[in-house]
């Protein structure tokens, strides 16, 4: 069962990296499409939400303003007719201007979507998932030997056990059961 199961997750370990790295042109694009529809039509600035968090946070750490740039801000439902960004777009040192997000301060606004610069974050750290990847298969793959000698022990002792269970099962609601008298 486990040799099983480590086969089976190697193999799906594998079949997903096989797909990311054949579809991320597709990825990339589809990643762009939904975060753009997700601030067009969820994002919202009368009540507090997690997407609003989000942004924010992606906003200030990566040093940039919608998903492709500021201009994906003028088309949301939250601010119909208005081409504002949220106050996160500002750059630090426009950051405690009150009209820093609306329209008609496109020079305080960070220039660069964010999609672009998360994409390079993610990019300067894929060797790290590679290694990290290569690591597990590598002790899978090493130990697989050592786990098919753990498997033929754990194996042994499921059939004992089954054998054990249905034998006791079997005496227990059989009629014909006999007890030995050991005095005879």
């Amino acid at each position: 069962m486990y040799f099983s199961l480590v086969i089976f997750m190697f193999v799906v370990e594998f079949l997903f990296a096989t797909l990311a790295f054949v579809f991320r042109e597709n990825l990339g694009s589809t990643l762009r499409e939904e975060l753009t529809e997700g601030i067009r039509v969820h994002y919202n600035t009368t009540e507090s939400n997690s997407l609003e968090a989000i942004w924010t946070h992606i906003h200030k750490e990566f040093h940039c303003c919608g998903v492709t740039n500021y201009e994906d801000w003028y088309q949301i439902d939250a601010w119909p007719g208005k081409r504002n960004v949220p106050s996160s777009c500002c750059m630090p040192e426009y950051a405690n201007n009150t009209d820093c997000g609306f329209e008609g301060n496109q020079d305080m606004w960070y220039k660069k979507g964010c999609a672009e610069q998360v994409q390079m974050w993610f990019v300067e750290r894929l060797h790290i998932v590679g290694i990290v990847g290569l690591v597990v298969a590598f002790i899978q793959v090493r130990y697989l030997s050592i786990m098919e000698c753990i498997l033929l022990f754990q194996l042994f002792g499921l059939i004992s056990s089954m054998l054990l269970f249905c034998t006791v099962r079997h005496k227990r609601t059989s009629h014909t059961y006999k007890s030995y008298d050991p005095t005879t």
